[in-house]
């Protein structure tokens, strides 16, 4: 993460947080064939934008397609958090079956090492607080 915002500190681009990634006003930009940011702005009614804060970001389809992402993923989130936080497992203790199921097929099938992590099968999932890992 640090460098991350090392590398774009480094390279002088600003606001990478808000998705507004754009050269400082007044510098030349890397290819001299693109517009600055200032012919951009001004020749704003040929229809070339070069700065990200220029996008629509409410736009219908974009919305669709958050909402269908949010459908997919909240019951996952949801069924993660009642695991973790509800008071029917301790620390250190395993899942029940179902449990173990719902995590196996919803969760765990998202992990990039995903057939290293599962291999030839699960013995059990047990539920560990964060602050035992950095023991």
């Amino acid at each position: 993460m640090a460098a991350r915002h090392f590398l774009l500190h480094r390279l002088r681009l600003c606001s990478f947080q808000g998705f507004q990634v754009a050269p400082p006003q007044g510098h030349r930009l890397w290819c001299s064939a693109t517009l600055s940011p200032e012919e951009a702005t001004e020749n704003a009614s040929g229809g070339i934008h070069t700065r990200c804060s220029d996008v629509e970001v409410d736009e219908p389809e974009w919305m669709d397609k958050e909402e269908n992402i949010v459908r997919d993923i909240e019951p996952i989130v949801k069924l993660t958090r009642h695991i973790l936080f509800s008071p029917r497992y301790k620390n250190g203790e395993l899942l029940t079956m179902e449990d173990e199921r719902a995590i196996t097929e919803n969760v765990l099938i998202y992990h990039p090492y995903y057939e290293d992590k599962i291999g030839s099968g699960l013995f059990a999932i047990m539920v560990s607080g964060v602050n035992d890992m950095h023991d």
